[in-house]
């Protein structure tokens, strides 16, 4: 039982090794997962509820934004395949 409760314990703390994701857009692609990381918050900094809205808009107007400069230059169809003319 002592050996159980131990790996419970490790198991805890390496779940504070995941990363933070209040704020934080759902990742549609691999690109989205490498913005998490590179403009994420560090693990030690704690947020406030203003923080994290003000956080959330942004990285959600970049992501519109994005996504309407691919819109505009027709390389995206909405489902990231490029649009072939017939």
């Amino acid at each position: 039982m002592l050996f159980m409760g131990g790996f419970s314990i490790f198991g805890g703390f390496l779940a504070l090794m995941l990363p933070e994701t209040l704020g934080q857009p759902l990742v549609e692609s691999i690109e989205d997962v490498d913005d998490m990381f590179s403009t994420g918050k560090s693990l030690w900094t704690w947020w406030s509820s203003e923080q994290v809205e003000e956080h959330l808009q942004e990285r959600t107007r970049a992501k519109l934004l994005k996504k309407q400069k691919q819109l505009e230059n027709g390389h995206a169809n909405g489902n990231g395949i490029r649009k072939e003319s017939i």
